[in-house]
């Protein structure tokens, strides 16, 4: 019998985790329960004593003072990489100056003397006690609330009398202060059966029998190498494909463990996952579909917080210039107030290029307010007040997204609080209060008596079993690997432990502790254990196995490599034990996957409308399209190429678009040519106007080294330009015009960059590529430059368009010599189809008389002809090489969709081809 005690004391068990705590209650009960007695974590104590001693729970301002203390230190050894990566930084001294606050203990102080430690020890830990200074000596959360319970001065109702194991677990100062604080009160005497029960648990002595392998590692991981000896079965590695290939490799072996042994139950088997989210849905996806109950297993899942990305989003937004992926992905939320695809379809409309966030056709008052929110730029903290306030008012009221709506308003309301009264826009605190979080949600399955044990990684085991499968034994993991000290080393911990005195844990210490803990989980099969090993991720990325496979070869006096059974080998397989192996059947060959030429027998060009009716006219990029890849064609005129979002950047095509911007703005036309040494100083201006309006990322500082290379490599190209216009007299009638005419019975139109007119009646078409010449001299050489004769077919069967068509019409006439040229702004290289027209002394000019565009007007007739019959040809696997080599074009086309290549003809298809002719 136990002794009896007060009825009214509380006889509390102290373990490390509540997997050590199932398992105590257990043990309890079985021997017939106890009155009074409360078995539970640390945690647990503290929520038991506050209610004993009638104390409401505290707050800490940890989070939020941090922050604001750190940036306020401009001297500190932390102030260059809080400008880099504030939140990374503030995570990880705050990390480190909660460490030694949890070492110091209650009151202590973590001041240095002089000589001591040396001077990089010495100025980090005064500038992390000036940041402590700064925050008003606020506590985390975890040490606050100890705190609390060590200056409350209580009338106690019933006293604690509290059971701990030294180093189970392994109490901080502050705990044990709070332990020592509770001794006192306690008039009840410690049970000694009661702390027997408890020392059982990180006593885990072996339970495999003495003559095994498996009794070796129970009795210790890193223990003295025994004697090698062949495998007697108790312990196996197997090493499979993936965490997926793991879920269903484990079920498959229980499933033959229990065929096998008839009198085995699932209670007696045991699965033990590494601390990886995606290892407990995995697990329960293959047992559930095995018919295998499991018990304790616990799922956690993280959704978006669509408040706090609306409201992050919206910040970014409206602290110009706004990145193009964020004002996307903040109109294609669901909170806002549009139909889903309104809001994809103005998110596309952004990631197009186009920003003006024009309200689309019946839009309702609320849409419009919006978008005209989101084109608005506070200047003020009270307009910024305001602005929040009417996106809050603005967002969706749909019943299903009640909850992310309030998360937004609660957000929202915390915003403007910290603007109000603010002089100007305090834009860096606003985002980090407003930083993107994840909404993590737990479901615990029950402990049921019949289920297969679930253990974790981090926790004690909670019940003894015959036959243990180990899961996700990789690198990382078995110890858990968790993030080092960012601000000492560990000879630097130790240096402090020992001079000041702080119990400062080292990374080597931790990770002895974890390795502990594997063998208690260990310790707990009877009969086997079998350990699985990912060769690879969920995304296909090479692991390697947990370093502590090193240390169990060595106790079994052999290597890591001789353990392992590849299950990816047909050996492996043989030698595995339990392997559940699906019956030999006949193999069967993959399905011959041939590509035809579509045959879809209509017109796809009469197909090709208007909503008018009309033709829709082909331009020079869509005919070119069409010459490299009618499926290309084809998909982007039925619009189901794929609409990918990526972040911005400076690409060709936007150097491109920016540097034919700027050349449309310095060179007017009407007016006489610019004299060089006026026009070159205003590139950089007009770049920088052309930034603001079609790339508005590049104006961030990050960007300022891209953007002076492409101002300078643009002012260069102009010196060239303008060089090349005086000396052959140019006059420049248009910019940007856009022509239209009919190329045989196919309507064409096109966008000139520039339309020059010189001396004797001689127009050039001219067209601007931000490239070096050499490709497009290969390719008009090659006679596949198709731009050349559309562009003057266009002028002798249509003519200008738009609001200037009238007016350069006049300077048309049928007497016009018309030729194309391109100027190749990467090395200043003129290119052109005339002949005769610049003099042989033009440096860098090329006038190229040859049919530059015969091949290629050939080619599309052939692919009208070919699309008008309703045949598709598709593209072959050799296109991508031979292509350019034929024609000098850049098959660009290729990658329009990723339909494109999955049904190329193949090799063989060709040769199979080639046999039938």
């Amino acid at each position: 019998m136990m002794m009896q005690h007060d009825q009214n004391s509380i006889q509390y068990l102290l373990t490390p985790d509540s997997s050590a705590s199932l398992r105590l209650r257990r043990m309890i009960a079985e021997q017939g329960g106890r009155r009074g007695v409360i078995v539970g974590t640390f945690g647990e104590l503290q929520e038991l004593l506050r209610a004993v001693w009638g104390l409401q729970p505290s707050s800490s301002d940890w989070v939020e003072r941090l922050p604001v203390a750190a940036a306020e230190l401009a001297d500190a050894f932390w102030a260059a990489s809080l400008t880099q990566a504030g939140p990374e930084t503030c995570q990880a001294i705050g990390m480190t100056l909660a460490r030694l606050l949890e070492a110091a203990g209650p009151g202590g102080m973590f001041t240095v003397p002089d000589g001591a430690v040396t001077q990089r020890i010495s100025q980090r830990l005064t500038d992390l006690d000036r940041l402590h200074a700064a925050m008003g000596r606020e506590l985390p959360p975890h040490l606050h609330s100890i705190a609390g319970l060590l200056t409350a001065a209580p009338a106690v109702l019933r006293p604690v009398t509290v059971h701990h194991i030294p180093d189970f677990p392994c109490l901080n100062p502050w705990q044990s202060a709070l332990l020592d604080k509770l001794s006192p009160t306690s008039a009840t005497p410690p049970d000694g059966r009661l702390a027997t029960l408890l020392s059982t648990l990180q006593a885990s002595a072996p339970a495999a029998p003495a003559d095994t392998q498996l009794y070796l590692l129970q009795e210790g991981i890193c223990a003295p190498a025994a004697t090698s000896s062949p495998s007697d079965g108790s312990i196996q590695f197997c090493a499979v494909r993936d965490p997926l290939h793991e879920a269903e490799v484990a079920a498959g072996m229980i499933q033959t463990m229990l065929d096998r042994d008839p009198h085995l139950t699932p209670n007696r088997i045991g699965i033990l996952l590494p601390d990886d989210p995606r290892y407990p849905t995995a697990v329960a996806d293959a047992f559930s579909y095995a018919g295998i109950p499991l018990s304790g297993l616990v799922i956690t899942t993280e959704t978006r917080n669509l408040g706090r990305e609306a409201v992050h989003g919206l910040l970014l937004c409206l602290n110009r210039p706004a990145p193009v992926m964020a004002l996307a992905d903040l109109l294609s939320s669901p909170l806002m107030p549009w139909h889903p695809a309104t809001g994809m379809a103005l998110a596309q409309t952004v990631m197009d290029g186009n920003f003006s966030l024009e309200p689309p056709d019946q839009a309702d008052s609320a849409t419009r307010t919006m978008l005209k929110l989101l084109r608005s730029v506070p200047q003020t903290a009270a307009d910024l007040t305001a602005t929040l306030t009417s996106f809050r008012r603005l967002l969706s009221r749909s019943e299903n997204l009640q909850h992310h709506r309030s998360r937004a308003e609660e957000l929202l309301d915390q915003l403007v609080s910290l603007v109000s009264g603010a002089p100007e826009i305090p834009w860096p605190e606003l985002l980090r209060h407003a930083a993107p979080q994840t909404l993590t949600s737990t479901h615990k399955q029950g402990h049921w008596q019949q289920g297969v044990a679930v253990f974790s990684e981090t926790e004690e085991p909670w019940q003894q079993v015959d036959h243990l499968l180990v899961l996700g034994f990789s690198d990382g993991h078995y110890p858990l690997r968790e993030p080092g000290d960012a601000v000492f080393t560990d000879q630097e911990l130790c240096s402090i432990r020992q001079t000041i005195g702080l119990a400062c844990s080292t990374s080597a210490e931790t990770t002895a502790r974890k390795r502990a803990l594997l063998q208690r989980q260990l310790a707990v099969a009877a009969k086997t254990v079998s350990v699985l090993l990912p060769r690879r991720t969920c995304l296909g990325e090479p692991v390697a196995p947990s370093a502590t496979l090193d240390f169990i070869a060595g106790r079994l006096g052999t290597i890591s490599e001789a353990l392992i059974q590849e299950l990816e080998t047909s050996r492996g397989m043989q030698e595995a034990r339990n392997l559940a192996v699906a019956p030999a059947a006949p193999a069967t060959p993959p399905r011959n996957i041939s590509s035809p030429d579509l045959s879809l027998g209509l017109d796809l060009i009469a197909r090709n409308r208007k909503p008018d009716g009309t033709l829709r006219q082909e331009s020079p990029s869509s005919l070119e399209t069409m010459m490299v890849s009618p499926l290309a064609w084809l998909l982007d005129r039925l619009h189901l190429e794929a609409q990918d979002w990526a972040p911005e950047e400076l690409d060709i095509m936007a150097k491109g678009t920016l540097a034919h911007d700027v050349f449309e703005h310095l060179l007017p036309p009407g007016q006489p040519l610019p004299d060089p040494a006026v026009a070159l100083p205003r590139v950089r201006e007009l770049l920088l106007d052309a930034i603001s309006r079609i790339k508005p990322f590049l104006m961030a500082r990050e960007w300022k080294v891209e953007r002076e290379h492409l101002a300078a490599e643009i002012e260069q190209a102009a010196a060239g330009w303008l060089r090349f216009l005086h000396e052959v007299h140019a006059e420049v009638l248009g910019c940007e015009v856009n022509l239209e005419g009919i190329l045989e019975d196919l309507p064409v139109r096109g966008s000139t960059d520039q339309l020059l007119r010189l001396p004797g009646n001689r127009l050039y078409v001219v067209d601007y590529k931000k490239q070096a010449g050499k490709t497009r001299r290969e390719r008009m050489e090659l006679g596949y430059d198709h731009q050349a004769s559309l562009y003057r077919t266009m002028l002798q069967t249509g003519g200008p368009t738009g609001r200037l068509a009238d007016e350069l019409s006049q300077h048309l006439s049928p007497e016009n010599e018309i030729a194309v040229l391109y100027y190749m702004m990467n090395d200043q290289t003129v290119l052109a189809d005339s002949n005769g027209w610049l003099g042989r002394d033009l440096a860098g000019c090329y006038e190229l008389s040859d049919d530059i565009s015969g091949n290629a007007l050939a080619l599309i007739r052939e692919r009208v002809g070919q699309l008008r019959e309703g045949v598709v040809l598709l593209n072959s696997s050799t296109d991508e090489k031979d292509f350019p080599k034929q024609t000098g074009i850049k098959p660009y086309a290729l990658d329009r969709s990723p339909l494109i290549r999955l049904f190329m003809k193949q090799d063989d298809e060709l040769a199979d081809e080639g046999d039938e002719l």
